[in-house]
């Protein structure tokens, strides 16, 4: 259970129970996704804490281990504000910067989680 940072609502996640077949198909897809964060930022652990329990494999970017991360996220997310979200551009979508950590939380919650 997750803390909405703005609100006295909860965030429900439960860990996901995948087929093999299904744990590549998610795998495949969070391939072009990555997380900038920062230890010590309780709302990128909130976010990482998330990830684990959804049993996602999303590249972890810490922008004050490597600043070569924090220079990527300012230049084509515009701010340096941690976590934010990467989703590389699709057919679907272009390159998307998510960055409220709870608003994280729920997309991937929404697009992961097992019903």
């Amino acid at each position: 259970m997750f803390y909405e940072s703005n609100h006295n609502k909860s965030i429900d996640l439960s860990s996901p129970n995948r087929s093999a077949a299904e744990q590549s198909a998610v795998d495949t897809q969070t391939a072009s996704m990555a997380l900038y964060h920062y230890d010590g930022c309780y709302f990128s652990a909130k976010v990482k804490k998330a990830i684990t329990v959804l049993k996602l494999k999303i590249e972890l970017r810490d922008i004050l281990a490597n600043s070569r991360h924090g220079e990527i996220l300012l230049k084509h997310g515009g701010k340096t504000t941690v976590p934010c979200l990467y989703l590389e551009e699709t057919s679907e979508r272009p390159d998307t910067w998510m960055y409220e950590s709870d608003d994280i939380i729920r997309y991937l919650r929404e697009r992961f989680e097992c019903p």
